[in-house]
Formats: C-alpha cells, sequence, structure tokens
C-alpha cells in the first residue's frame, strides 16, 4: 500500500517548514480553505477566485446528491463539467494544497471532501465524462473511524475525492512526518521530533472511547467476508482530533481518532490484532521503524499502553505471536514496564479461564494498574 496519507501537524511546524523551505508539507485531509477565507488577502478575491470558489459549492452540492442517489441523478453531466474546472482551480490556487505525500498531492475542496491526485499528475487526463460515484458497503458505512475511502474517481482512478477527516482544522497525525527521501536525513530535525513528541502526549490523553472506536472497526474488519485490513506499519495514517475542549456550538473539543489510509485484503500491513494496535499507536514512528526511547514520554507511553489493552480485550483481538514478536520487546523498552512478559501470561491463561470479555474487563485492569 503506497503511504498516501500523511497530515497537517500543527501551525508552528508548518511555519518551520516554511521558512527553511527544505521538505514538504505533511498535511491531509486538513486546513479546509474555502470555508475559511478571511486569512487570504484582498487581492485574492479577483473574479477568477470568486468564480471557483462559486464552482466549488456547485460541486459540492451537486457531489453531495450523487453520492446520496449513488449515481442515479440527472446531473451527471454537469458534475463532470465541474470537477475539470474544480480540478484546474484548486491545483492551481496554492491556498488549496494542503499535502505531499510519498506518491500523491491532496488538496481541499470544503470542509466535506478533499481532491488526491498523483505528483506528477499537472492536469486532468480527460474532459470527457469518466468521473464516477463509487458505492459505499456495508461494512465501510459502519464503521466509526474509517475516512479513507474514495468517495467518487476518474475512471483511470488518477484523480480521487474523499471525505475531509478534519473539518474543524485541528488535526494532528500519529507518528514522525512524513519526508522525501532526499531529505530523510532531516528526520531528527527538532521540529519534526517536537511534532511527534506532541502526538504521542495528545494520544496518551485521548479518552479510552476514542481507543475502543478503533478496536471496534478492527473487530469488525477481521469478522468480515473477506477480512480487511488497516495499514498498521505506517503510524501517520492514524489522525487524532480534538483538543478536548469544547467552544461554543462547535466540536473541535471532541476527541477522536480516525484511519485515512484505504482498506485492504491484504494481511503483510498488519492483521486486525493487539500487535498490530500496539505497532500503531505505540512503537513505531515511522513506516516499519521502531519509535525511539524518550524518557520524558513513559507515563505518556504508559497510558497509551493500558488504553490500548483496554480495547483489545473488550473487542477480544487476538494475542497470537505477541509474545514472540519485536513489538513487545520495543514496548517493554519504551514503557520500562518490565513485567510485561509476565502480563501476557497472565492474560492468555485469564482468556482460557474467561472467555467472557467483559467478565474479566475489572481483572486486566487490576492487571494493568500492578504493571512494573
Amino acid at each position: 500500500m503506497k503511504i498516501n496519507n500523511i497530515f497537517t501537524q500543527n501551525l508552528n511546524f508548518q511555519q518551520n517548514i516554511q521558512k527553511n523551505n527544505t521538505f514538504n508539507k505533511s498535511a491531509n485531509f486538513s486546513k479546509p480553505i474555502a470555508n475559511n477565507l478571511s486569512g487570504l488577502s484582498k487581492d485574492t478575491f479577483c473574479p477568477a477566485f470568486k468564480g471557483g470558489a462559486a464552482d466549488i459549492e456547485k460541486f459540492s452540492s451537486l457531489l453531495d446528491e450523487a453520492i446520496t442517489t449513488n449515481n442515479q441523478f440527472a446531473n451527471i453531466r454537469e458534475l463532470n463539467d465541474l470537477m475539470n474546472k474544480v480540478f484546474k482551480f484548486i491545483t492551481k490556487t496554492p491556498e488549496y494544497f494542503i499535502s505531499n505525500g510519498n506518491s500523491n498531492k491532496v488538496y481541499t475542496i470544503d470542509s466535506k471532501y478533499v481532491l488526491r491526485t498523483p505528483k506528477e499528475l499537472t492536469d486532468r487526463p480527460s474532459d470527457t465524462n469518466d468521473f464516477t460515484i463509487i458505492k459505499q458497503t456495508d461494512l465501510v458505512k459502519s464503521l466509526k473511524t474509517y475516512y479513507g475511502s474514495k468517495l467518487a474517481q476518474c475512471v483511470d482512478g488518477s484523480i480521487t475525492v474523499l471525505k475531509n477527516a478534519d473539518p474543524d482544522k485541528n488535526a494532528i497525525c500519529l507518528g514522525r512526518p512524513f519526508t522525501d527521501s532526499y531529505n530523510i536525513a532531516l528526520s531528527h530535525n527538532k521540529h519534526i521530533k517536537d511534532t511527534f513528541d506532541e502526538s504521542v502526549k495528545k494520544l496518551s490523553d485521548f479518552p479510552q472511547v476514542a481507543y475502543d472506536n478503533v478496536a471496534s472497526d478492527m473487530y469488525s474488519l477481521e469478522n468480515s467476508k473477506p477480512a480487511y485490513f488497516f495499514d498498521y506499519m505506517n503510524p501517520n495514517n492514524f489522525m487524532l482530533l480534538g483538543d478536548g475542549v469544547s467552544s461554543a456550538g462547535g466540536t473541535s473539543g471532541i476527541q477522536k481518532i480516525r484511519v485515512v489510509d484505504e482498506i485492504t485484503r491484504k494481511s503483510n500491513f498488519g492483521r486486525n490484532d493487539a500487535i498490530s494496535m500496539l505497532r500503531a499507536f505505540l512503537t513505531n514512528e515511522q513506516v516499519s521503524k521502531s519509535a525511539y526511547f524518550d524518557g520524558h514520554l513513559v507515563e505518556n507511553r504508559q497510558n497509551i499502553f493500558k488504553k490500548c489493552f483496554v480495547s483489545i480485550e473488550k473487542y477480544n483481538l487476538s494475542l497470537d505471536g505477541l509474545g514472540s514478536d519485536q513489538v513487545l520487546q520495543d514496548a517493554i523498552n519504551l514503557t520500562k514496564y518490565k513485567s510485561l512478559p509476565q502480563f501476557l501470561k497472565k492474560l492468555i491463561n485469564l482468556r482460557k479461564e474467561c472467555p467472557d470479555s467483559s467478565q474479566r474487563l475489572g481483572i486486566v485492569k487490576d492487571f494493568l494498574n500492578n504493571l512494573q
């Protein structure tokens, strides 16, 4: 699976990147501009800009209708015509650019939708009627945290529309921000480290229900026919929304985790099990790269470990292979819980003795509270 989902970190991080001009923004599905134009200069409001904004509003409205009716509506040609205009406008207007990942660029459309294209694409391949709606399966509709599903795309797949996972513009992704290969030496840049540390601290403060929702989706994916999987190797695929402080009439205080990469039937990116949840939330800092130890983050990581395992137990996620996996050793190193092997053995035995997760959950919480 390509690394398509790298997200906006915090404003200071972006400003420092822009100031140094050494590597691209790490943003995705965030900071919609069409509904937040106050920061733009008056010079921006030229007729072309006004026309582009009007096209976006119309396109978004028609896209709503097309998705609701699964493409069975009379204005499909108008939708395609507007797609051409919107594509040309937002890809030529810097304010709409929000992401430069490994192989894709992402642009905001509005607070509901984002547009993704290959990096090398500079113009829409065709002006023909080739823009289609992708029907959402019952499985996708049932998931609580999943925002990586394609809603619409060109027939050749070159232009894709997805849900905007960060309408409140306050998200940060897990892990270290993505950098292009020629800038990989900058992975220890202080601004990147600060951003990574912030994601650890923020996840540590998230409520248990945020973890539970991810585990619930993992359970649903594992038990679907056929099974599907998130990409757990890349922590950037998991976005943290909300700061815990609600504004009047707003939703920015609601803390949620959203998964913004596509689900896959291939399990080589991790199964829906305990190993994968710990890898994404705790032990990986980048794709298949273990996180570094930091004494200032030990308590945060201990909190994350405990919340992960409460969710793992609630949804009976598999413990297979955890005892011999590098993830367990990494978890020991990061949390300084030397008793994790003993905890795992007790947990495996408890599952055998008490298959009902609701009955054993209290015991598991006691185990977790006594980790050393």
